[in-house]
């Protein structure tokens, strides 16, 4: 069995990065399918509902969907981070 040199700290770090990228798409993702949503039950929406009303979803929608886009561009930079640090790990220790 390799042995590499690493800390529990740098194992704790690589685990938190790659928790968080995953918290992060997956929220998204909520975000990303409920902005869709309200935007069907909007446009489906009947002629009885108050502008406020509309007004108010429509809103809550665009914020779910740039806020999920946000996220799925958080969770690529701390992937893009993950690896990075990966990457170094692997140039820092000797696997002969």
């Amino acid at each position: 069995m390799k042995e590499y040199p690493l800390t529990k700290g740098e194992l704790y770090g690589l685990a938190s990065i790659g928790g968080a990228a995953t918290l992060c798409f997956s929220i998204g993702s909520g975000l990303f399918g409920s902005s869709f949503t309200l935007a069907k039950d909007i446009a489906f929406a009947s002629k009885d509902v108050p502008e406020k009303v509309i007004v108010y979803y429509t809103t809550v929608g665009q914020f779910e969907f740039w806020g999920s886009l946000g996220l799925f561009a958080l969770g690529g930079i701390l992937l893009f981070t993950g690896g990075v640090r990966v990457k170094q790990i692997i140039d820092e220790t000797n696997h002969g």
